[in-house]
């Protein structure tokens, strides 16, 4: 019995794409994006935000991004983005999304997301961990937090003037 070989997910940077480049743009989200000079100081400035330095999202088609996210603030511009796309996207750690991603299918690295959105949808997926665990990489192995389940949260706009939510 043949087995077949997973796809391998082909990247295509936004810069790659004049359309994909312009659309990431609108949404504020400028490739290889600095959210603070400081990650340490931006941790101590917002300790119970989602924040991710040095993100990935991925898309089934292929679409790479990479760059800082706060997903307490950016879940509104994410889904928008998602939206616009009108493709789920997910959102994967840096080392997860360098090491070894081109060799990987989507599924894989799906299995390794730590959000993921849906087009037109109210709410977002987030990643519950339960420990640590090792994920190979050619000859790495990378140390990285273990996924157990996702659970749905609300897609909210960030009032950055009283730092608390709108509802959408």
């Amino acid at each position: 019995m043949k087995t077949e070989e997973k796809s391998k997910h082909q990247r295509r940077d936004v810069y790659d794409d004049e359309k994909l480049y312009e659309l990431f743009q609108k949404h504020n989200l400028r490739h290889k994006r600095m959210i603070s000079g400081s990650k340490s100081g931006y941790w101590r400035r917002f300790p119970n935000h989602d924040i991710m330095f040095n993100a990935n999202i991925f898309t089934p088609s292929g679409i790479w991004w990479n760059g800082d996210l706060d997903i307490t603030i950016d879940n509104f511009t994410i889904q928008k983005l998602c939206d616009d796309l009108g493709e789920e996207l997910i959102i994967v750690a840096e080392s997860l999304g360098w090491q070894g991603a081109e060799e990987q299918s989507y599924e894989e690295l799906f299995e390794h997301a730590h959000a993921y959105f849906t087009p037109n949808k109210r709410y977002y997926h987030l990643c519950k961990y339960s420990g640590i665990h090792g994920v190979k990489r050619g000859n790495m192995t990378i140390i990285t937090s273990k996924p157990d389940h996702f659970h749905k949260v609300r897609v909210k706009k960030w009032s950055r003037s009283n730092r608390k939510y709108d509802r959408t």
